[in-house]
């Protein structure tokens, strides 16, 4: 379960330690472990997004680079929220 800035429950800690203490459980793993995973991909899809051309021109001038990265598309649910950090 992932909960974006626009969820209402976002900023909710108890709800965010039950949901990790949650996954910890399904993942027989730590959480702490599972925390520093899921900052880790969410670092390396931002480097990979920010690989990609950011305006028409760019578009324009260059070949369209699909990032090769194999979590990629499936991390794209993070694009929405990333881009309302900026």
């Amino acid at each position: 379960m992932f909960m974006g800035y626009e969820n209402k429950q976002y900023h909710n800690r108890d709800i965010s330690r039950k949901t990790w203490e949650k996954i910890s459980k399904e993942r027989n793993a730590n959480i702490t472990a599972i925390k520093g995973r899921w900052r880790g991909l969410g670092d390396k899809f931002r480097k990979e997004l920010s690989k990609l051309p950011k305006n028409v021109q760019e578009i324009k001038e260059g070949p369209m680079i699909k990032p090769a990265w194999p979590y990629y598309e499936n991390l794209l649910f993070l694009k929405i929220s990333l881009l309302r950090e900026l």
